[in-house]
Formats: structure tokens, sequence, C-alpha cells
């Protein structure tokens, strides 16, 4: 198991190659389209989730006071160690959630949590030197960091002559993507709409909260006071939450690298913009490893330090994207985490979704990679157009099962074969229902035009 994990780990989560996407603006509006079913992953109306924001840009300057080198518990392989030692602490011990969600290796081997972050971490370094051309290595750590700042500058300045071509084509390659398929016939079926544009990140309806009149409780405290009672022990429902959590960060920090996909149209703007993207998608990534445990909440309420936010809005009985971003690579990024959030949303999660933070968010972008990975190994390379789907069955999944699968057991594959199966029958039934009603009214119609 322990060799088949590594495996699956050291697989590349998407191809760096450039490849030519079409140049045609995405519509802005879904087509109109004559289906009377909806695709297997709409979600019940009306869940809203607290919307989420990257903020990444500060960390750096704290950066710059943290560059100590640690010897560390898990193997960052040829590469010297940059993590926190707080950071490095979490890794070793891990929290209360992971424990109960991943799976005991044999005994002499790393914890899982070990294993996952030590590839994650091996592989974001090995990047970072690709990408800024410089050697990773502690003396050239405030060289390497102060790069976003100068790179962000330039992308916004080349960006800015025409947002809307970018806008269009971060939709375009999210949605051409073989794994979002489904996402894509729920787009065009109106169960879903985009609002993308680069813009300075929101954070939407979260403001300060009224203050409690003496002897009351503030809404937050009520909030977390219901919480403790009900997840008194760890609940189903937060383990549940907390693993959608660590999919959805890790399915989109993964997707970092699509500019890739568009490297013929990005050249055609501007020669510079690949290099750009680059270093702003891997330093950024550096900046949760270097940073200390804490900070993030330090940085909450400063608008400079965002990258990007996306929200799953409900309108009616469908629901609306919204993503906000400064740059393209993170219009993307978070594009790809609000679509997983909106796979995720689940009624009997709502409370749950209440208990969400910004630094468990950090944990979930350093962990969730790694997890993505396992999850989707599962899912043939011919059929990634199951994976929205596949991941929707998985979050039911009780935590005993979820160990299995994490771990590769012959348990856990024979409940991921089962998985697959049934999302790809509900794909296919969805298909046969949806698009014969449609050719036979299409039909129908032709018939009465030659009669």
């Amino acid at each position: 198991m322990f060799k088949n994990l590594l495996n699956i780990l050291m697989e590349s989560g998407l191809s760096e190659q450039p490849i030519t996407v079409p140049t045609k603006p995405a519509p802005t509006k879904a087509p109109v389209r004559p289906s009377r079913r909806t695709t297997p992953l709409k979600p019940a109306p009306g869940i809203h989730p607290k919307p989420k924001a990257n903020r990444d840009v500060e960390l750096f300057k704290q950066a710059r006071k943290n560059q100590g080198v640690e010897e560390m518990a898990f193997d960052p392989g040829m590469f010297p160690s940059f993590i926190h030692p707080s950071k490095k602490k979490w890794i070793e011990t891990g929290d209360e959630e992971l424990d109960a969600l991943f799976p005991t290796l044999t005994e002499g081997e790393q914890s899982y949590l070990e294993m996952i972050t030590s590839h994650g971490y091996q592989e974001m370094v090995s990047r970072l030197e690709k990408y800024t051309g410089i050697e990773a290595d502690e003396k050239n750590l405030p060289q390497i960091m102060s790069l976003v700042f100068q790179s962000i500058e330039k992308a916004v300045e080349i960006e800015s002559k025409d947002k809307k071509r970018f806008e269009d084509l971060a939709l375009e390659i999210v949605l051409d993507m073989p794994e979002f398929e489904m996402v894509k016939e729920a787009y065009e079926n109106k169960e879903i709409e985009f609002d993308v544009k680069l813009a300075t990140p929101e954070l939407g309806y979260e403001e300060g909260e009224v203050e409690a009149e003496e002897g009351e409780l503030t809404d937050t405290e009520q909030i977390n006071l219901a919480l403790a009672k009900e997840f008194e022990g760890l609940s189903e429902e937060k383990l549940r939450r907390r693993l959608a959590n660590i999919l959805i960060q890790g399915s989109a920090v993964l997707k970092l690298y699509l500019f890739n996909m568009a490297s013929e149209e990005l050249n055609k703007i501007d020669s510079n913009l690949m290099d750009l993207y680059g270093i702003l998608a891997v330093v950024v990534q550096l900046g949760y490893w270097i940073y200390p445990t804490g900070f993030e909440e330090g940085a909450v309420e400063n608008i400079e330090s965002q990258m990007g936010s996306e929200e799953v809005i409900p309108s009616g009985d469908d629901y609306i994207i919204k993503v906000r971003a400064r740059v393209f690579p993170y219009l993307i990024h978070e594009l790809v985490k609000g679509i997983y959030e909106w796979v995720s949303l689940d009624p009997e999660l709502r409370d749950a979704m209440k208990s969400d933070s910004i630094g468990k968010e950090t944990e979930d972008i350093i962990v969730g990679p790694g997890v993505f990975k396992v999850l989707s190994s599962y899912v043939p390379s011919a059929e990634q157009r199951l994976m929205p789907l596949v991941q929707k069955k998985f979050l039911q999944l009780s935590r005993d099962e979820v160990k299995e699968v994490l771990d590769l057991s012959s348990e856990g594959k024979r409940i991921m074969k089962e998985l697959v199966d049934q999302a790809r029958e509900d794909w296919d039934e969805y298909k046969r229902g949806a698009y014969g009603e449609y050719q036979e009214d299409e039909g129908e119609e032709e018939e009465e035009e030659v009669f």
C-alpha cells in the first residue's frame, strides 16, 4: 500500500506542457437547450456557505522574518526545509479531525499526513526552481519572495488592457476540461451561472457583527456554543465538511498551473505572461509553508493581501458561482474552488459550514492536493467526467469507509469501484433521458414540417 500511495502522489496532478485551446470567448450566458432534466450534480437549493478568499500577498512580508531552516519529521527530499516550526509541529502531530479521517500506516512508516505533505512540498519546491530560475536555498529566499510583488504588478498591468478576454478564457479553460463535462452540462441547463471577474476579491456577506447587549451572546458566540454542543466528540457532519474542504482546496491547488493550457493564446497577448504566472502560482504556494500558523487571522481584514475569492450564492432553485481574482491564474483557481464548493453542497452540513475557518483553510491547502490525487486515482483516466459526481458520493461515506479509501486497501478499492459504477449509471441515465427526449421532440417537429 505504501509504495502504491507514493506512486499516486508522484504522478503529476495535471500536465504542464503547453496545450492550445480555442481562442473564442466562452458565452457570457448559458445557451438555451430543451433538456427537461437536471444533472445528477445539482444540489438542494438555498445553501449558502461562507465566502472564501485567498489572503496571500501579506504573508510574504511575514515570511521574510521566518527563514530559519530546521530538521523536519517529514521528508523534504533533496530540497532545503523552508517550513515554519509551527507548521512542522502540525504535520508531526496532526489534529483531531485529520486523525479521525486519515488511515494509520504500518509501524516504522511516516504518518499519512507526513507522507502526503512531504511529496507536496517537494513538488512545490521543484516548481519553484523551474519558474523562478533561482536555486531553492535559504540565502536566495528573500530574492524569491520579492518576485511575487513585481510579478503581480506586471501581470495586472498587462491584463488591465482587456480584462474580459482573460475572464472568458478562464471560464473556457475550466469548462472544456474532461473533468468538468458534467459542470458544463449543468451550466448549459442553467442550473448554475458564473460571475467571473478580474477584480478586487470580495468576502461577500461577511461583515462585522452587531455588539450584543450586556449579558447576552453575540451571533458568533451563539453559533460557537451551538456547535460545541452539537459537535462534541466530532460528529460525522463536521468530519464530512472538513473532508469536503480538503478536497475543494486540493483540486483547486492542482489546477493553479492550468494557465499552461492557454500558452499559445497568452504568448500572443504578451510573451512575459507565462513566466509571470508561473512565479505567482508557485511563490504564493510557498507562502503557505513558511508563514506561521495563525498569521492568516491577522491578515483577514487586509484587502491588499487577497489574491482571489469565491462564493456560491443561492438563486432560487439554482446557484451563482461568483469569482473574483487579481490575476488570471487565480481566476482559474477560484473557479475550480467554486465548482467543487457547489458540488459539495449538502443540506445536512449547513451547521457544520459555520465552523469553517481561515486557519483550517490554510492547512487544507497544504494537505488537500495529496488527498485529491488519491481519490482521483480511482477514476479511470478515460472517465474523468465522473470525478465531480464521484466526489459528491464519496462525501457521503462514513469515516471508517473514508479511511479504507485513502488507505488504498482492498475494501477501499471495492467501495470506490461501487461509487464509480454508480456515478457512471447516474450519468448514463441522465444522458439517455435528457438527450433521448430532446431528439424525439426534434423528430416530431421535423415530421410536422414535412406533412
